[in-house]
């Protein structure tokens, strides 16, 4: 029996209510919003239910903010990409940062000469506050970009006080919400950011091929895709209003359509509840990992997601992982995680680093038989 602790990659197993909200959608449901027949009507329906409802699972008061991508990396695009930047100008962002939101900045810093400032590491924190408002004070920041959980080590970024002192800036912000989505209660309405970035396949238990975004001003960026909306035809630019202004194409609606039920899933398993258990494995895993020899651990289960990072001395973290795969059924995610920047800061560049990932399927038992397996190859003879 295979145990799988990789769902900051994407979770697994997807509960039967989604798999079977997806086949339904994949024989009932047609494109929406391009026609006035019986069929379209009732895709257009579903697309408007489904919208509404990942609005009120996150508290986003007005759903027509809430936009429809192809995956978290295409909403991070839509903003970076999408905003109306100057010769010279300024981002901030954490050294905790995936190439989701790097790449294009560094693509971005060729085209526009961008002057982009790491906020330091400060471990277990993700950074100092202080450290961000020292580079406020010193440039005319346009943009701060942080995760709300970092995608290595799990610890969650102060979001609140980074809101605060945007707003004392007059900055905006963009934060990626990948790992947090799904894993804590999260009220959009009280963290009023600018730009939030989130995808379905991870801890809301949904399908690959399907990312969201919220825009606070949908006035504040230019749509970067260009295309029929099934609305306003005539026009020879993009409509003005959201989110026909960012939603040009074929929605990917049978995707769509399975987040009414994960989310009612997730809902039924109560949000709270959910991370109390992530917490609670990150806590034992902690602990228990950190008494094997040979073993340095990157995350505290203080102020964690459902992450925990680790190496062991003398071995690879594509070594380790492999025995872990091959001999044990273990799965889990090795290497540089995407985020490079993430394994300057810990100190673990360019090997990278073993990472465990918990949803709200896994277990103590999962979690001892995975311990157990570390200590074997820890003890080993390499």
């Amino acid at each position: 029996m295979i145990i799988y602790l990789d769902n900051a990659t994407t979770s697994n197993p997807i509960p039967t209510v989604v798999t079977d909200s997806l086949r339904y959608g994949v024989l009932n449901l047609t494109s929406a919003n391009r026609g006035i027949h019986q069929l379209s009507v009732k895709a257009s329906d579903a697309l408007h239910d489904t919208r509404e409802t990942i609005a009120k699972f996150l508290n986003i008061r007005d759903s027509r903010k809430l936009i429809f991508t192809p995956g978290c990396t295409y909403s991070i695009n839509f903003v970076l990409q999408g905003l109306k930047w100057q010769e010279g100008d300024t981002v901030a962002i954490s050294s905790l940062e995936h190439n989701a939101v790097y790449r294009p900045l560094l693509y971005l810093q060729k085209k526009y000469n961008l002057n982009i400032e790491l906020i330091p590491y400060a471990q277990h924190k993700g950074f100092e506050p202080y450290d961000l408002e020292r580079i406020l004070m010193k440039n005319k920041v346009k943009l701060i970009v942080i995760s709300h959980t970092s995608n290595v080590t799990g610890e969650i970024l102060p979001v609140r006080k980074v809101k605060a002192l945007a707003d004392k800036y007059d900055t905006k912000l963009l934060v990626d919400g990948s790992q947090a989505i799904g894993c804590f209660p999260v009220d959009m309405s009280e963290l009023d950011v600018d730009f939030y970035a989130f995808s379905g396949h991870k801890h809301l238990l949904g399908p690959p091929g399907v990312g969201f975004l919220y825009i606070k001003d949908p006035d504040s960026i230019e749509p970067i895709i260009f295309g029929g909306t099934g609305s306003d035809s005539v026009l020879e630019n993009m409509p003005e209003f959201s989110p026909d202004k960012f939603e040009p194409g074929t929605y990917n609606l049978p995707a769509i359509w399975t987040f009414n039920n994960a989310l009612s899933y997730l809902k039924s398993l109560g949000m709270e509840n959910i991370y109390n258990g992530r917490r609670e494995l990150v806590h034992l895993a902690v602990e228990n990992l950190k008494r094997i020899n040979k073993l340095e651990c990157y995350s505290t289960y203080k102020n964690n997601s459902g992450i925990v990072a680790f190496n062991l001395k003398d071995w690879t973290s594509q070594e380790v992982a492999s025995i872990l795969d091959k001999k044990y059924n273990i799965c889990v995610r090795a290497g540089l995680h995407c985020s490079p920047l993430s394994h300057k800061a810990l100190g673990t560049f360019p090997d990278g680093c073993i990472r465990i990932s918990f949803s709200c399927f896994n277990t103590r038992s999962e979690l001892k038989t995975l311990v157990k397996a570390v200590n074997e190859i820890s003890e080993s003879i390499k």
